[in-house]
């Protein structure tokens, strides 16, 4: 070791003194739109406002608020597999491309979803239950109302969710 060096490490580390003082940033209420707060953005071009806790926001593709409200995730969630439906009808999708985009396209953009928020058993249910019935109606299988769900799952190699 050089002695410059040495020289840093044995020279004693004055003391800051600090006073102790409460300090309010911001206050804890959203006061709606006639709260006055506000920060500039990074290039001092735009101002951005406080939002209300129960605002949802995207984050790493996850719809959620200050709140824990899972609200947003789960009509995003309603929206994938009924829209999903919706192209399986439009574009007259086969039933064997329509297991395959379950399994590669619609769980795939469901995973986020499905791992954080707050989904009920009822919910995922519904969605397989949908799922399930939109693939027997485009193969046109009688009785599609009855099938076990389950039993489906297993033969065409579909996860349950």
């Amino acid at each position: 070791m050089d002695d410059a060096r040495m020289g840093a490490r044995l020279l004693p580390c004055p003391r800051i003194q600090t006073e102790r003082q409460q300090m309010q940033i911001l206050p804890l209420h959203f006061q709606g739109s006639e709260d006055s707060r506000f920060l500039w953005s990074v290039d001092g071009s735009q101002k951005i406002v406080p939002h209300s806790s129960s605002e949802p926001f995207r984050y790493l593709g996850l719809w959620l608020s200050m709140d824990l409200d899972w609200s947003k995730q789960i009509q995003v969630l309603n929206k994938h597999v009924m829209d999903w439906r919706w192209k399986a009808f439009a574009r007259k999708i086969d039933p064997s491309q329509l297991r395959a985009s379950v399994v590669e396209y619609l769980f795939p953009r469901m995973e986020v979803g499905l791992q954080h928020a707050d989904i009920t058993q009822m919910m995922c249910d519904a969605w397989m239950s949908t799922i399930i019935l939109t693939i027997c109606e485009r193969g046109k299988m009688t009785g599609a109302h009855n099938i076990n769900r389950m039993g489906f799952c297993l033969l065409a190699n579909i996860p349950d969710l």
